[in-house]
């Protein structure tokens, strides 16, 4: 199983200000885990517990992928198995527990190592569309769904959920960018007429 902490204990680290209320019954991680791939079963602890993180932060930027940076000890026990391509479970938040970030950089120091990761849900961001996607009246959830069933690499595994109510008409074009692109470009005026969810349902 995962190696997890109490509400209590995350209050008696880090203060009941980074604890909210609502999540007295979410799980948190004690330590970050390390797994092969994402598809590996989340509820084992995969190739190991990080437990010689020195610090684990996580960015999340409005309109962009949430991005994770670890610094682990140069002689953890799990130092030779930080590798690109891996997966660091961690969570975001008290709103975002066990969120699984792709390595995409590891850099080795004297005295420690230096990770950055991409949330998954990058892993969508260079896929393609294989067909126009035309829809007069869409929900947030059923413009992605649409993206996803017409990508040109499926990626059956994500899940996607919103409390935007906005209704929106959606045209998409097949090579008018990649999926990045239709999720989170902001499509400013003046720039070309690609639509994107960000812009459409805001």
């Amino acid at each position: 199983m995962a190696t997890t902490s109490s509400l209590a204990e995350d209050e008696a680290n880090y203060g009941s200000s980074e604890v909210e209320p609502e999540s007295e019954y979410a799980v948190f991680l004690r330590y970050p885990i390390l797994y092969e791939n994402a598809s590996q079963d989340s509820d084992t602890n995969g190739i190991g517990a990080l437990s010689d993180t020195l610090s684990c932060n996580v960015v999340r930027t409005r309109n962009q992928f949430p991005t994770l940076q670890l610094t682990y000890k140069r002689d953890g026990i799990l130092a030779k198995e930080l590798q690109n391509g891996r997966i660091i479970m961690s969570d975001m938040g008290p709103d975002l527990v066990h969120q699984k970030f792709r390595i995409n950089q590891v850099q080795k120091s004297v005295d420690n190592i230096v990770v950055n990761a991409t949330h998954i849900a990058g892993d969508i961001a260079y896929n393609a569309i294989t067909d126009d996607i035309q829809l007069p009246s869409a929900s947030v959830t059923d413009a992605f769904n649409s993206i996803m069933s017409k990508l040109a690499e499926p990626m059956p595994d994500i899940r996607f959920d919103s409390d935007i109510a906005t209704m929106s008409g959606v045209n998409m074009q097949k090579g008018s960018g990649n999926v990045g692109n239709l999720l989170i470009d902001p499509d400013q005026e003046g720039d070309t007429q690609t639509q994107s969810l960000a812009s459409l349902y805001q």
